[in-house]
């Protein structure tokens, strides 16, 4: 498996005891939050579980899903190179076949309202600059 080096721009930990020395290290989990945001969590830390940040599954087809949380909506496939046996232009109809059928789910299922109540979960953020005024 290739590595592959990122530099991370935005970084929060949570950690049991105080903040980490030069050359500390620390088990725990290691979440990606969005392009750059990361956040640390040191086993052992008490967490609050986010239900906002959940995916949840909104449609599926053989290759494929359509989940969303209070900020995102993804769509993944999944097609084994045996499914379409290296033929490129029958890669690109299951990729049709397949977003047909999911976008006929996303169609009957109630997306907004769904995320509607995921975004109503999240805690509501004051800036301390604003709060300060």
């Amino acid at each position: 498996m290739a590595k592959k080096k990122m530099t991370c721009v935005d970084l929060t930990t949570e950690m049991k005891n105080g903040e980490m020395k030069v050359l500390d290290s620390r088990k725990g989990t290691l979440i990606r939050m969005g392009n750059y945001a990361y956040t640390f969590i040191e086993r052992g830390v008490k967490t609050v579980r986010k239900m906002w940040m959940c995916w949840v599954t909104v449609g599926r087809c053989l290759y494929g899903k359509v989940t969303l949380n209070a900020d995102h909506v993804q769509v993944q496939f999944y097609i084994p190179h045996a499914a379409y046996e290296r033929d490129v232009n029958r890669l690109a109809d299951i990729i049709v076949e397949q977003a047909e059928t999911l976008a006929e789910q996303v169609m009957n299922a109630r997306v907004v309202e769904l995320a509607g109540s995921l975004q109503a979960m999240k805690p509501i953020v004051i800036d301390e600059e604003d709060a300060a005024a």
